[in-house]
């Protein structure tokens, strides 16, 4: 049930951020009015390559270290994301849906 649970939200998720991806290129394509949507900028913080080394156990572990862990693994990654693309925020997309990551 919990697993269920997270897919049908991943899969929520991927649906309105491809959406998201999709308006934004008929925008760029000059196939629908750009004064009837808001140019919105996207940016994603992500620690994948970390967060693969980790099991599946990981997602029941609630221990003061691990969450103390991944507290530390988050700040790591959005300074690193802060001192390359923090200069776009406001500006530019640093991410683009359906696009790598």
């Amino acid at each position: 049930s919990n697993r269920l649970n997270e897919v049908i939200f991943n899969s929520n998720l991927l649906g309105e951020l491809r959406s998201l991806g999709f308006i934004r290129n008929l925008v760029q394509d000059q196939e629908i009015d750009i004064d009837e949507y808001q140019n919105g900028r996207l940016h994603r913080i992500a620690a994948e390559d970390r967060m693969q080394e980790l099991g599946v156990s990981s997602k029941m572990n609630a221990s003061p270290d691990f969450l103390q862990f991944l507290f530390k693994l988050g700040h790591e990654t959005a300074d690193r994301w802060l001192a390359t693309d923090g200069k776009l925020i406001g500006q530019n997309s640093t991410w683009h849906p359906g696009l790598a990551a």
